[in-house]
Formats: C-alpha cells, sequence, structure tokens
C-alpha cells in the first residue's frame, strides 16, 4: 500500500475545498434526518442565508411550501436507491421571500445515511417557460386566453359537466359594425375597441364566473372581433341574464376616438351543456355561433339563448 504524505493530503483537501466554494452551482451533504451536513458559499450567496442558519434547520423549510411533499418522495426515492443518480427540481425560498428554481443531481449513500447534491439555479430559465408558455395561449392584442386555450378548456369543461353530472354554458361574443369603425377611424381604433370589449366582459362577469386572466380564466378572444366565455354551473336563465348584462354594459360604456365618442354593440349567442350533452365541443360552439348570427340578423346588440335539447 502507497501512503500519501500528509502535507499530499493536506494540499489535495485544500483544493477541493477551494472548487467547492469557488463553484456557482449548490453544492451540499444532507443527512437522512432531514438536515444539511454542508453546504458550499453558493448556498449563502443565492439564498441569503448563513450557513449557521442552513446547518441549524431542517431543510425542507427552506422549500416552497407546495414542494415539500414531493421532496419527501425525492428523499424516499434517493434513499431507496441507493448510489443511483435522481433528478429532479423543486423551488428554494431565499432570506427576502423570493423564489429559486433549483435542479437538482442528488447521490444518496444508505451506509452513510447521507444524500450528496449538486443543485443548479434555473430560476431565469423558468421564467423565459413560462413567458413563451404564457404567450403562446394568450392574444397579444387583448391579455385574453386565445383560440388553443379556449378549445381545450371547452373540451375540458363539457369532460367535467358529463363526468359530474354538472352545467354549463358557452357564450359566442361577437362586436358590432367592427368593420364600419376599422374603415372610419383606422385599425388603431378598431384594436383599441377590441381592448375596450376584452375589458367590459371580463368587468361585468360576476366573480364566480372563470376570468380569462389567470391560468382558469375562460374567456378568449377566437380571432377577429368575436370573443367565447364559458360559464361554469350555469343554466339557460342564467346565461341569458349574464349575456344581456354584457350587451348593457358595452352599450354603456362609449369609446373614445380623438373627440369623438363612439357607441359599440355586441351580439351574443348562447347554448348550454350538461351530464346528458351528447354533442361535441366543435357542434356546442357551431350552435352559439348560429344563436349570436339570430341576433346579427335582427340588427345586432342582444343576446339570444339556445337551450340544451
Amino acid at each position: 500500500m502507497t501512503w500519501r504524505p500528509v502535507k499530499d493530503l493536506r494540499a489535495l483537501r485544500d483544493e477541493s475545498e477551494r472548487f467547492l466554494e469557488l463553484s456557482g452551482e449548490l453544492i451540499c451533504v444532507a443527512g437522512f434526518d432531514g438536515y444539511f451536513k454542508r453546504v458550499n458559499s453558493a448556498f449563502e450567496r443565492i439564498l441569503g442565508y448563513s450557513r449557521e442558519e442552513l446547518l441549524s434547520r431542517p431543510f425542507v423549510e427552506f422549500v416552497h411550501a407546495d414542494d415539500r411533499y414531493e421532496i419527501e418522495v425525492e428523499e424516499t426515492d434517493i434513499s431507496v436507491d441507493g448510489r443511483a443518480a435522481v433528478q429532479f427540481q423543486n423551488r428554494y425560498l431565499d432570506k427576502e421571500g423570493g423564489v429559486h428554481w433549483i435542479e437538482w443531481t442528488s447521490v444518496g449513500v444508505p451506509e452513510e445515511e447521507r444524500i450528496y447534491a449538486v443543485g443548479r439555479d434555473v430560476t431565469d430559465r423558468k421564467i423565459l417557460e413560462q413567458q413563451l408558455e404564457l404567450r403562446s395561449r394568450s392574444d397579444p392584442l387583448t391579455g385574453m386566453l386565445n383560440r388553443r386555450s379556449f378549445d381545450e378548456s371547452l373540451a375540458a369543461q363539457l369532460a367535467h359537466a358529463r363526468r359530474y353530472k354538472r352545467s354549463g354554458a358557452l357564450l359566442i361574443a361577437d362586436l358590432d359594425r367592427f368593420k364600419q369603425i376599422n374603415d372610419e377611424f383606422g385599425h388603431a381604433a378598431g384594436d383599441e375597441a377590441l381592448r375596450m370589449v376584452s375589458r367590459v366582459l371580463a368587468e361585468n362577469l360576476r366573480e364566480t364566473d372563470l376570468v380569462g386572466r389567470d391560468e382558469g380564466g375562460l374567456v378568449a378572444r377566437l380571432g377577429g372581433d368575436e370573443f367565447g366565455l364559458l360559464l361554469p354551473e350555469t343554466d339557460a336563465v342564467g346565461a341569458e341574464a349574464v349575456g344581456e348584462r354584457l350587451v348593457a354594459a358595452l352599450a354603456a360604456e362609449p369609446l373614445a376616438v380623438g373627440e369623438r365618442e363612439v357607441r359599440l354593440g355586441v351580439s351574443i349567442g348562447a347554448v348550454t351543456f350538461g351530464p346528458g350533452e351528447v354533442r361535441s365541443a366543435e357542434e356546442l360552439l357551431a350552435a352559439a355561433d348560429r344563436a349570436m348570427y339570430v341576433v346579427k340578423a335582427a340588427g345586432g346588440g342582444g343576446a339570444s339563448i339556445e337551450s340544451r335539447p
């Protein structure tokens, strides 16, 4: 057996220590008891906690509350697999409450009751991914959901209604005389009219309706001057009442074009669905569209309901 001189071992240890502390990645040793045993300086730089704080508290306390269950599952996988690399992501909170997405590679050593892990802060990448996903699901002009998102939501809502014996309503809203607005006042005025209709539709739905400003929202610009709305737990009477309220709200709020005020109108067609609904999402859209054109043919500025057969 060849013995290394003590000086060589110290030099090797010092060299490893320098690499550990210079690394921009989070490097740690954690125990199966749920506490960090060692962390490098990247933890302090990224999370803002001192080494003493990090070592004195269970590491799950630094994890975002919504991810704590997942980290318990990962701990179990790491301890059971033993020496097999496990990769996962979770969110850590820094000392100021900021969220950091961390991408981990971890290896458990059961005989040592230790987990060796390297983490990379991928927050910027996550934010970019979320922004791209939001853009892919949103209408850039109005900020409402786009046709793709609405179609997915309608299919999901219809399946939910069938499975859980729920009801709902689908509304199609079309801006009246939109081409005339564009021709007379220009496309900038037309764009402003579309933004205004989006805002009025969102603001005048009751709180229990799903408003298209978040992940669960179901108000969308379907294209051109056409909008789609989904109302959960709504029957024919409720859908017609909502439609009439939206028509009145838009009529009461004129669009300012320079020094002129332009009165906007909207035609709304609605159809209800429930647990016995046999029509597809496409058929429901077509039915709501037909109901909307009944209003258009009568001069616009109203709502029409086609009840579920």
